[in-house]
């Protein structure tokens, strides 16, 4: 009987493994074999996989690395000659490098800060004289014979330092910003470029990353080359009125656009706009009838999220979003925090005009600011702010 019982207990036991077996192959996952952590970005509709996923959230996501721009690819080093998987961010490029013995080392950052200064200054030097930086203590690198002083050594310091960002290989100096056409104090380090951003109140953004990754990418893209230039051709629309002021104001700006595709409307056509103040971003709406209206939240490090504006919500004083920002206010929380309102809604007239590789919005009734955004009919990019008089 004894025999009998431990018999039937062992034919029990083999099903269940058989079974559990089964279950494992028709799901498509092997005994043994865990599957890989990843994680979707619907801002730019890529996905980010182990290990470099971990990489991402250990140092800096977001604010240091940028959202990815492609999925993983091989891609020939230009170092050594040999093909890794590689992953590119806005502000990096992340490289496996799985004969690396230690693990910490398997995912390490490309060069792309020496890319991107051999990019724009192919002869390796800059013709402008070496500026300090505010903000505290210097030290020279011996490595380079380059020096980081005030809040570009504390950033070094606090975000990664050598592995993150490597050694500087300029001195800090002012150099024109490809993004919105102003200047700003800039270094360049072998995986990134630092930028001083004195406007900002917040003095965690007032250090931010260049978009290296993005540079770099669209440079390969185009086979290595800039892409060319073709001869400027006579635009068939013109600035509308509201922002003429800050186009012809701002050095680079019109360039940046490119032509107009349309010719604007402002409020003698029914375009309403606003912006309020939040703790992690600034959201501005414009209701253009009967044009697509929108939402968009500012945030801090120069990247904005585009939600449709479906019209006005009931809402509140602060900290609740006013009455014409809930909807856009829930929206795009469920992408990226944006926090307690901090100032009243200010929603007046309004005005916009597409351009080529941009849109223009002026907005609220007070601000009299235009607000731009990049690249053209985009859910996501880069922005800036100008005066609109």
């Amino acid at each position: 009987m004894v025999k009998r019982q431990a018999l039937l207990k062992g034919l029990l036991k083999g099903l269940l493994g058989m079974a559990v077996a089964l279950t494992l192959l028709a799901g498509g996952v092997r005994p043994g074999m865990a599957q890989a952590a990843s994680r979707y970005f619907p801002q730019t509709n890529h996905t980010v996989k182990d290990p470099f996923l971990t990489y991402w959230n250990n140092n800096g996501g977001l604010a240091q690395q940028g959202y990815p721009i492609t999925d993983e690819q091989p891609e020939v080093n230009a170092a050594d000659g040999k093909t890794y998987t590689t992953q590119y961010f806005e502000r990096s490029r992340f490289e496996l490098h799985p004969e690396m013995a230690d693990p910490n080392f398997r995912v390490l950052l490309g060069l792309l800060g020496r890319e991107a200064f051999l990019a724009k200054h192919p002869n390796g030097k800059v013709d402008a004289s070496p500026v300090i930086v505010p903000g505290g203590p210097s030290r020279f690198f011996a490595e380079t014979g380059h020096t980081v002083s005030g809040l570009f050594l504390t950033y070094w310091n606090n975000n990664g330092g050598l592995r993150q960002q490597g050694f500087p290989i300029t001195e800090s100096y002012i150099e024109t910003n490809d993004i919105d056409g102003k200047q700003y104090i800039t270094q360049y380090f072998e995986r990134a470029r630092f930028e001083y951003h004195p406007e900002q109140t917040d003095p965690r953004y007032q250090v931010l990353l260049g978009l290296v990754g993005t540079e770099i990418y669209a440079r390969k893209q185009s086979g290595g080359l800039p892409r060319p230039t073709p001869a400027p051709a006579a635009c068939t629309n013109g600035v509308h009125q509201v922002f003429q002021f800050a186009v012809s104001h701002n050095t680079g700006l019109a360039a940046k656009l490119g032509c107009a595709t349309d010719r604007g409307a402002d409020f003698f056509d029914g375009v309403h706009g606003g912006r309020q103040s939040f703790k992690y971003a600034t959201l501005i709406a414009i209701d253009p009838s009967p044009a697509k209206a929108y939402g968009y939240g500012l945030y801090p490090d120069g990247t904005y999220l585009r939600v449709d504006y479906t019209g006005q919500d009931a809402g509140g004083k602060p900290p609740e979003p006013g009455d014409h920002f809930l909807g856009v206010w829930e929206d795009l929380n469920r992408q990226r925090q944006v926090g307690a309102a901090t100032k009243a809604e200010d929603w007046g007239d309004g005005a916009v005009q597409h351009y080529q590789n941009g849109t223009l919005y002026y907005v609220g009734a007070a601000t009299q600011l235009a607000y731009a955004v990049f690249p053209a009919d985009a859910s996501s990019g880069a922005w800036a702010v100008y005066a609109s008089r």
